[in-house]
């Protein structure tokens, strides 16, 4: 079991390292920390936007990409700051096949009970239900045996779209039949518009396995004033110097991933 003593410890060397670089994460937003390798080195993407292209396809046309039927996740949903920072520093040091892309963050959608979360991602069901029972048996050892473990089908603002493209059931099946031809020509129409053009500089990145950044600690510093904000007071084990409360919380302003 990771302990809040190792927490800590790594807490205050992660501060000795960068906390005079003074960097800020002005939203909660973009507080989240990767692993693995970048969207952009998965099999058979084309394209250099990876995920961005896809989210602004579907806000733009209300179409999923073809891409996307074949994403999985495993969702991990922890219940405290501390359990997150355990996933956090046990993604790091996770050695997967295929180091797959993997981040921990802060969910606002309304359907998580704790949005403290993580995600590892897929691109087939199989290899999703082949590393499940023994990222089930790393994370009840490591954090807890109370943490939420699911495997969920690409983004959630899809499911809720149409929510027979997250089922598991005939009723995907229908779903895709029923929309397959005319998402895809939507798609190829998006694909030669100007909003397309926008995103097609977008740089190739690994994420650092093992190590964190400065922009990873600044992150951690906002998931601490977040929990204080919201009584957290998990954030103590970690670090109950100069953490400060967020003003002017809302969640309403928050989308859901």
């Amino acid at each position: 079991m990771i302990s809040k003593e190792f927490l800590s410890d790594e807490f205050k060397r992660l501060n000795h390292a960068f906390g005079k670089k003074n960097q800020e994460i002005n939203d909660l937003i973009h507080a989240q920390i990767f692993s693995g390798i970048s969207p952009r080195q998965w099999k058979n993407q084309k394209f250099p936007a990876t995920c961005k292209r896809h989210q602004l396809l579907f806000k733009s046309k209300n179409v999923i990409a073809r891409y996307c039927f074949n994403c999985f996740k495993i969702m991990i949903t922890v219940k405290n700051v501390e359990d997150l920072f355990k996933l956090n520093f046990l993604f790091k040091g996770l050695n997967l096949p295929d180091d797959n892309t993997r981040k921990c963050m802060i969910n606002f959608s309304p359907s998580v009970e704790h949005h403290y979360c993580g995600y590892i991602y897929f691109q087939s069901y199989e290899e999703a239900i082949s590393i499940y029972k023994a990222i089930l048996e790393t994370i009840t050892t490591e954090i807890s045996d109370e943490v939420l473990i699911k495997i969920k089908r690409g983004c959630s603002n899809y499911s809720s779209a149409y929510p027979d493209y997250g089922k598991f059931n005939s009723n995907f099946d229908d779903f895709v039949e029923k929309n397959k031809v005319s998402f895809e020509l939507q798609e190829d129409l998006f694909d030669k518009s100007s909003l397309a053009d926008s995103l097609k500089e977008t740089s190739l990145t690994h994420h650092p396995i093992k190590k964190f950044t400065n922009v990873d600690f600044a992150i951690m510093k906002k998931w601490l004033s977040y929990a204080k904000t919201i009584g957290d007071s998990s954030f103590k084990n970690i670090c109950d110097e100069n953490v400060k409360k967020i003003k002017d919380l809302e969640f309403s302003k928050f989308p859901s991933f």
